[in-house]
């Protein structure tokens, strides 16, 4: 990625370094809201069990994950770092129903609006569900599992199920498994959720992944 920046040479290597690593990037131009209205914004520092989650992701990753850990919010984040300094990159991301679509585009919104206006690629706001970069030609789109049909047909280097234990039993045929497929070797899956009982696709993957018989890694 390149910058608008004009910088000693010095500067230039260390942002570059930066760049290079998703975490130091996240950590150093990321924000998250802090927990008093009104507050100032706070430099996304991951807690713990976000980093232990980080550190473990290996590119097919499914996490039965507790609701205050933040899951959703880091792999956010880091999609949408991808997103923003490797050209041609197309992320996904679903959730399961509208009122948390709208929360992750409001969270993976604020995460691109923090970064220094310069740090970033000029994004065309033409659509209130795909967040789109045409400089480096890349986009993040953000729906729902009840979508008929997710995106067009280009690879998908970065993939995120939210909460896929509550999606609808047909999901799996109509959205997942189409989207799973243009994701290539070198791309992310991540599929994670709150427990949901003893059925659908993600409890079938989760008890796949108990028995070694699945291709992601689980995450606790």
């Amino acid at each position: 990625m390149t910058t608008k920046l004009s910088l000693p040479k010095s500067e230039v290597e260390a942002l570059k370094a930066i760049i290079q690593d998703d975490l130091r990037y996240i950590s150093t131009f990321m924000k998250v809201p802090s927990k008093q209205a009104g507050g100032p914004r706070l430099n996304f520092n991951p807690w713990p069990a976000q980093l232990k989650l980080f550190n473990r992701l290996t590119g097919r990753d499914i996490v039965i994950k507790d609701s205050q850990i933040g899951c959703t919010s880091i792999i956010s984040a880091l999609f949408a770092k991808r997103t923003l300094t490797i050209p041609d990159t197309t992320t996904v991301i679903v959730a399961h129903e509208g009122f948390l679509t709208e929360r992750l585009l409001s969270r993976t919104q604020l995460f691109i609006d923090s970064i220094p206006p310069e740090m970033r690629p000029e994004q065309d706001h033409s659509s209130t569900r795909e967040m789109t970069f045409p400089d480096i030609n890349s986009t993040i789109y953000i729906g729902t599992a009840r979508a008929q049909v997710f995106g067009r047909g280009e690879p998908i280097q970065n993939l995120l199920f939210s909460e896929e234990a509550f999606y609808l039993q047909e999901a799996w045929q109509k959205i997942m498994y189409p989207a799973i497929q243009r994701v290539p070797e070198t791309g992310h899956v991540v599929r994670e959720s709150t427990p949901n009982g003893e059925d659908g696709s993600f409890y079938e993957e989760v008890q796949k992944a108990v028995q070694g018989q699945s291709v992601y890694r689980l995450h606790l």
